[in-house]
């Protein structure tokens, strides 16, 4: 095995799962090399194989930190004193600003549900479903308290992040159709994102007067 070009410090390992990060989201998992990921890391690939052990180690762990500060941050929100409808709002705002400073997490994850999820191991199945979880706990909550009608979580879930994933991972398509058709789609900046998405999710939640029907004008109460 070559020699690294540098010492392995604390800067290589961030640097290797950056790269990384940015390859697999341009290429998906087959399309990438060890030594293509050293290199724009401007590291030699025997790093990656010292911090990681395989390429297929360097892509998990690049998933399960990218999981594990998004279910950190929800987890922390669900686990907070606060009303069902509040904590669903500040979940809202907490997954589109962690998606926001990670555009490439939902085209890596759309390739992994064309996939199957071939490359996710248990644990970051774990770390994953932290996510989905939470904000079915909170719908619980809710449920519970009485000021959300039933619905089914997985349904919810997609429903209200969903939109999150698909407009970052739209956005190179909508960019190659403003150049090739002149076509510019304007793209909501975040702010407008999250107030679109949690008022759909109370909208879309709250019960009514018998409990289980939209509040209608309550929606954002």
């Amino acid at each position: 095995m070559a020699r690294p070009r540098r010492k392995a410090g604390p800067g290589s390992r961030s640097r290797l799962l950056a790269a990384a990060t940015a390859e697999f989201a341009a290429r998906g998992y087959d399309g990438v090399s060890v030594e293509r990921i050293a290199r724009r890391a401007h590291l030699n690939k025997a790093m990656v194989y010292y911090h990681f052990g395989s390429k297929e180690g360097l892509y998990r762990e690049m998933l399960r930190e990218i999981f594990r500060a998004v279910g950190t941050r929800m987890r922390e929100i669900v686990d907070a004193p606060a009303r069902p409808a509040e904590k669903l709002q500040r979940l809202v705002a907490a997954f589109a600003q962690e998606i926001s400073q990670r555009p490439q997490f939902p085209p890596i994850m759309m390739r992994e549900m064309v996939e199957h999820g071939a490359h996710l191991d248990a644990e970051s199945i774990r770390l994953l479903l932290v996510i989905p979880l939470t904000f079915a706990e909170v719908l619980g909550e809710g449920v519970a308290a009485g000021s959300f009608r039933p619905v089914d979580p997985m349904l919810a879930y997609f429903s209200v992040l969903g939109p999150v994933a698909m407009l970052t991972a739209s956005g190179p398509m909508r960019a190659a159709a403003a150049a090739k058709i002149g076509l510019d789609l304007p793209t909501p900046d975040e702010s407008q994102l999250i107030e679109h998405l949690q008022h759909l999710a109370l909208a879309m939640l709250n019960a009514g007067p018998d409990g289980t029907g939209p509040a209608g004008s309550g929606a954002h109460a």
